[in-house]
């Protein structure tokens, strides 16, 4: 499509990072990501769900991490399934400490803490026998009235 000199817009290209994510074709998607930001075009908050997802799934969350400040940067909120995404691949790779510290940040932002989100990363810290802080975070949240 770029090679016979059409014009796709962010649509196209959005629509096409899902499905290259889907068909774990990674290497395309890096290439459209790249385009997208050199004809400043728009990344819809589907894409960027679908590439940290994707990135999570194949242990990238350094990269991960780095897409969703991206998201953040450009003003997009994460959803719950991202955020749930996020803490358990961080928890699952023994950064528990990043996991508490994303929840709570993104906490401090505005996102609202759900009780699938906060499972996520109470039982990250018990998988781990962190029980003393799951229990400490548990009984914040409780407070909180999270659940």
């Amino acid at each position: 499509m770029l090679s016979n000199e059409m014009n796709p817009n962010s649509v196209t290209f959005n629509l096409l990072i899902l499905g290259f994510c889907k068909t774990d074709q990674m290497e395309h998607v890096e290439h459209l990501l790249e385009e997208m930001l050199s004809r400043e075009l728009s990344i819809n908050l589907g894409a960027f769900c679908s590439v940290i997802q994707w990135l999570c799934i194949k242990s990238r969350l350094d990269y991960a991490l780095h897409f969703n400040k991206e998201m953040l940067f450009r003003n997009l909120s994460p959803n719950d399934g991202l955020m749930t995404t996020l803490i358990g691949g961080l928890c699952m790779y023994g950064k528990h400490f990043e996991a508490i510290e994303l929840w709570f940040k993104l906490s401090e932002k505005g996102f609202a803490a759900n009780t699938i989100t906060s499972n996520a990363l109470i039982h990250g810290l018990c998988e781990a026998c962190k029980m003393q802080k799951a229990i400490r975070l548990l009984k914040e949240m409780l407070q909180w009235g999270i659940f």
